[in-house]
């Protein structure tokens, strides 16, 4: 996603993706993108992440699609 002057005005914020992880899937709503990750990156809550792998873990690898 390309980033504006404000992550939170990103014409994608509002929309929902389906994440699928190595223990699980989630839903969620993006509420803003992230100016400090890499290409590729989603950057979730650790509420989300506990739903697809363990908080340790850090980075994982995921397959998401819009919901």
């Amino acid at each position: 996603m390309k980033n504006g002057a404000n992550p939170n005005n990103n014409p994608i914020c509002g929309d929902k993706i389906d994440i699928n992880g190595p223990n699980g899937s989630v839903t969620v709503t993006i509420v803003d993108t992230c100016p400090t990750c890499a290409y590729g990156d989603i950057d979730l809550s650790p509420a989300a992440f506990s739903k697809l792998a363990d908080l340790n873990d850090g980075r994982i690898n995921i397959n998401w699609s819009f919901a």
